[in-house]
């Protein structure tokens, strides 16, 4: 039968599923500043990621599965590890969506003030792409 993830208190923004399906990661919005990390299997949240003081927009698992990336509102873009630790932090990135490329080393976000930005996980660099228009989506 279907399980129901309980334990956010706002709504839900952002669901993402691990590179080997056995967990998913959900984005409280205004009122909930957290990230919740759910076991697929049996529903059980397994860890809460609290570090954000605003609602979090979006979230992507890195493919090696031992971390996963956060925006937020509060304009900070968060890299961290499935034990809780904050690998790295950047500020100032008004976030809208984000995307891992397939070997785990760069980021790519969407940014509601018409930037694609992406950041190298690795060394901690970043390159900035204005557009004339709202960029929507990323795939």
């Amino acid at each position: 039968g279907f399980k129901v993830l309980e334990g956010h208190t706002d709504a839900v923004c952002y669901v993402a599923w691990s590179p080997d399906d056995s967990r998913l990661l959900s984005c409280g919005s205004d009122a909930d500043h957290t990230v919740r990390m759910w076991n697929t299997a049996t529903g059980a949240c397994e860890r809460v990621f609290a570090a954000h003081e605003h609602g979090v927009t979006t979230v992507a698992w890195n493919p090696n599965g031992k971390q996963f990336v956060s925006g937020s509102a509060d304009q900070s873009l968060l890299v961290w590890d499935v034990e809780g630790t904050i690998r790295h932090r950047w500020n100032n990135v008004r976030t809208s969506e984000l995307a891992i490329n397939r070997s785990g080393t760069k980021v790519v976000v969407a940014c509601l003030d018409r930037k694609i930005q992406v950041f190298d996980l690795e060394t901690h660099e970043e390159f900035c792409i204005q557009e004339e228009a709202a960029i929507t989506s990323l795939s």
